[in-house]
């Protein structure tokens, strides 16, 4: 009896050992997994894989200071020819009136004369006009690149400080989170950058005057 007691708690305890071990082994295993998954979203967190941000294109070529001082230089180098063209406009149009209400009472040489030196002032306007037009297009065009290569420095400047991997403007995207907007960040970027070359140049100008 005392035989077959000691074979079967000898059992017993092979079982319970078995048992413990099955259970500190999952125990272990389910603490290893929980430890992984925190510490797996805890890098995610603090180091994500990659960083998106979107930035409003039309704001900072409306707001930038250089936007701005381009659209002024344009003004001052155009803005004495274009009144000058509306005078000649205002000019040719009051010679033709004058022209036809004296047509009649004119002697046919003189008559056609007159109207000769009418249409000739009026296709030479004309010409001036589209000239004039033609060389603002492509002075604007000119500022617009340049200005557009400026904000993609900017664009880039703020990337890079911010390491963001991606980013999109307002045509690549429906709606985005404030959060993720660096519109105002590039704008910062280049007032400063304008009003070191703004303090740059007056220091020039400073110095030759000397």
């Amino acid at each position: 009896m005392s035989k077959l007691y000691n074979l079967a708690l000898g059992r017993l305890s092979k079982y319970i050992r078995y048992d413990w071990l099955v259970f500190v082994s999952g125990t272990l295993l389910t603490g290893l997994l929980l430890w992984s998954m925190v510490s797996t979203a805890q890098a995610e967190e603090d180091d994500p894989q990659y960083r998106f941000a979107v930035v409003r294109m039309s704001t900072i070529l409306n707001k930038s200071p250089q936007a701005e001082a381009a659209s002024e230089a344009l003004r001052e180098r155009y803005v004495a020819r274009e009144e000058a063209l509306a005078k000649e406009q205002s000019a040719v149009q009051q010679a033709e009136e004058d022209f036809l209400s004296k047509q009649r009472t004119l002697p046919a040489d003189e008559s056609v004369k007159l109207e000769s030196q009418l249409r000739k002032r009026q296709r030479d306007l004309k010409r001036s006009r589209e000239d004039f037009r033609e060389e603002v297009r492509l002075a604007k065009d000119k500022a617009l690149s340049d200005l557009k290569k400026n904000v993609s420095f900017a664009i880039e400047a703020i990337r890079r400080q911010e390491k963001i991997d991606i980013i999109f403007r307002e045509s690549d995207y429906l709606v985005a989170s404030p959060r993720v907007d660096i519109t105002e960040k590039v704008l910062a970027y280049l007032q400063g950058q304008f009003q070191v070359q703004t303090e740059s140049a007056e220091s020039g100008a400073t110095d030759e005057e000397k």
